[in-house]
């Protein structure tokens, strides 16, 4: 079936290649740049097929009156490929006012204004596949183009967010997302002027930059068409060899980073663990196989100790979901005695930066105005408590030494803060905190 296309920058690189493979297969195509005559010539080869137009995304007016004109000539529009861009090369000192304004004002505010245009003729006609032309750089990023990178992940997030808006008018949205291709697209890219400090970076950084592998963009031309030909087109598609090693690479290492923040909120709500003792856990205190683990020591400003009384030093169950959070935080390989949380040398985390990096976000998740491991250990009583979950067993269960110092601080008087993160720990693991119907008085037990 026959495509009706408007592509922008359609005068080299992946515009030119798309805008070549869908002529050639007999599609219709309007082809725009910013000037006529780097288009004109795709008017010889393919005759009434294509409309060459000069379009500049920067303006607004001829945006608007382009878009009009190109649906007014062929009367449908089938696929949209915004693709018109351009780069900045400098470090974020670098770069001036002007440059970084006039970067976003091509690359995302183009990208804008042309589905400002089109999207009401492709909402009145109920069809249409919308390609925002983005980069792997809109996953990840690299020094000295910070700028172009910021480009691209902010049209990811407009067009992620267009995909839900317009799905019930019967279009469909796709981020193309090259990686590194032998096109010309230096071309239109502007180099902020060297600062000093950055000179041998930048030096270091072009030299390394010209060894990348590129692909051929020519071979992109049937991806992109069997694209358009898909009844279930993906929100994302991904172009050459190296853009799923990067995202596999760059997610693993956020959800590793963000894991162990919500890891260590969780746990300490639900095991009633001090800090120091949950940060002196190695994997050799964990028995997954049955289902315990042991509170040996503590830890403070880095240095290990017994726990501050007999009854501190006990063993817990692990429930399923503390084992569950547990599994998901071991490596393959890792040593028993490595630590469950550590720096990445090895050695344990500091309790201030914990606090500062980890715990405070993290509590704010669980619904806590503040950062206070005490208030996990509250709400962690306060659940076993309102469980029925005998003084003796809360008290083996926090390490106290008096069953005083449990009733009094951390059953008999719980701070609207805990009982928020009560509140939230249950929505967090489920309406059932225990199933268990009998509570040892003698031995020191978490059900979770």
């Amino acid at each position: 079936m026959q495509k009706t296309w408007f592509i922008t920058g359609a005068s080299r690189g992946f515009g030119r290649i798309w805008a070549d493979a869908a002529l050639k297969r007999g599609d219709r195509v309007t082809a725009t740049a910013r000037k006529l005559a780097d288009v004109a010539d795709l008017e010889e080869r393919f005759g009434d097929a294509v409309l060459p137009l000069a379009l500049d995304v920067t303006n607004s007016d001829q945006v608007q009156q382009v878009v009009q004109q190109a649906y007014a000539h062929f009367g449908s529009l089938d696929v949209l490929v915004n693709n018109a861009g351009a780069s900045l090369f400098g470090a974020t000192e670098e770069a001036t006012d002007e440059q970084i304004l006039g970067l976003f004002d091509t690359n995302y505010l183009g990208m804008v204004r042309v589905l400002r245009a089109a999207l009401p003729f492709l909402r009145q006609q109920g069809s249409g596949h919308i390609l925002g032309v983005s980069s792997g750089l809109g996953i990840t990023a690299l020094p000295l183009i910070g700028f172009y990178c910021a480009t691209k992940w902010a049209v990811e997030a407009l067009h992620e967010s267009l995909a839900h808006e317009v799905r019930a008018f019967g279009l469909k949205v796709t981020l193309v997302e090259p990686g590194a291709y032998a096109t010309d697209f230096g071309k239109s890219s502007q180099i902020a002027d060297v600062l000093e400090p950055y000179a041998g970076f930048r030096k270091q950084f072009l030299t390394q930059l010209a060894e990348v592998e590129q692909g051929d963009p020519e071979a992109t031309a049937e991806a992109i068409l069997t694209l358009v030909d898909a009844e279930n087109p993906p929100l994302r598609l991904g172009l050459g060899t190296s853009i799923l090693p990067r995202a596999r690479a760059a997610y693993a290492e956020r959800v590793a980073t963000w894991e162990p923040s919500h890891s260590i909120a969780t746990l300490l709500a639900m095991t009633g663990l001090r800090v120091g003792e949950l940060l002196a856990l190695r994997w050799q205190d964990i028995d997954f196989d049955k289902g315990f683990f042991s509170v040996k020591q503590t830890v403070y400003e880095g240095h290990f100790d017994v726990p501050k009384s007999k009854r501190s030093k006990r063993t817990l169950l692990l429930g399923p979901v503390c084992a569950q959070i547990l599994t998901s935080l071991r490596k393959p390989g890792v040593s028993p005695a490595t630590l469950v949380f550590s720096t990445r040398n090895g050695s344990p985390l500091s309790r201030r930066n914990l606090l500062n990096r980890q715990l405070k976000p993290a509590c704010k998740a669980l619904g806590l105005t503040g950062a206070n491991w005490h208030w996990l250990r509250h709400a962690h009583a306060t659940l076993l408590d309102s469980v029925g979950a005998p003084l003796g067993t809360v008290q083996a269960l926090l390490g106290h030494a008096s069953s005083e110092v449990t009733r009094e601080i951390y059953i008999g008087s719980v701070p609207e803060n805990a009982r928020v993160a009560v509140q939230n720990v249950e929505k967090l693991i489920g309406p059932k905190w225990t199933q268990v119907p009998d509570w040892p008085e003698t031995r020191s037990t978490v059900i979770n």
